[in-house]
């Protein structure tokens, strides 16, 4: 029996899209494959049955990684110091007049010099790369990544990249094709996902 699919109406189209989608349902679906980007901020995709979990890398939490956790709730900056929250440290900034480290004197205090100290010295995210100029630094990003401190992932999906239909899956660093193709067997419809 051949199947006419230029008459069927839309209404049977989806319905065969259903069926062909949802009569067996046995094979689980890795996440962490289809999506590689599920973890931000260099947390590790662990899939499981119906899901996936991420785990987190320290300094992030949430179900995605993408939450900085906020050292400051815990840190201890004395003498009217101000607390300015990191990814995985903390620095204080000590008042105008102030200098030093738990309270002691690293050497004569400079007026309108701010003074960091943290475990982690690098300001810039994501292994980014930091670079002193006079009085200020800035940031040299790894590919993937974007903004004063390479905080943000580049959207590379955001131009639509992908041409007949296909969906973009943003990586770091790049972007995978996802093309969907339809086979027709007998009464059933089935259908195939390949990625360039």
């Amino acid at each position: 029996m051949s199947v006419d699919l230029c008459n069927l109406t839309a209404a049977l189209l989806e319905v065969l899209r259903l069926v062909s989608f949802c009569q067996f349902c046995t094979e689980d679906v890795d996440e962490c494959q289809l999506q590689p980007n599920a973890c931000q901020n260099g947390g590790t995709c662990t899939n499981h049955n119906g899901g996936y979990a991420c785990v987190c890398v320290n300094g992030w939490s949430g179900d995605d990684c993408s939450k900085n956790i906020d050292d400051c709730f815990t840190a201890s900056c004395a003498n009217g110091s101000t607390c300015i929250d990191r990814v995985a440290s903390f620095s204080c900034i000590c008042p105008e007049g102030k200098a030093g480290k738990d309270g002691k004197p690293l050497g004569k205090a400079l007026p309108h010099v701010l003074i960091f100290l943290a475990a982690n010295s690098n300001p810039c995210e994501h292994a980014g790369k930091c670079v002193n100029t006079e009085g200020s630094f800035h940031c040299e990003c790894l590919k993937g990544y974007t903004g004063p401190r390479c905080e943000m992932d580049i959207n590379e999906c955001h131009s639509n990249p992908c041409q007949n239909d296909a969906t973009c899956l943003d990586k770091i660093g790049g972007f995978t094709c996802l093309y969907v193709y339809m086979m027709f067997l007998d009464k059933t419809v089935g259908f195939l996902y390949f990625s360039s």
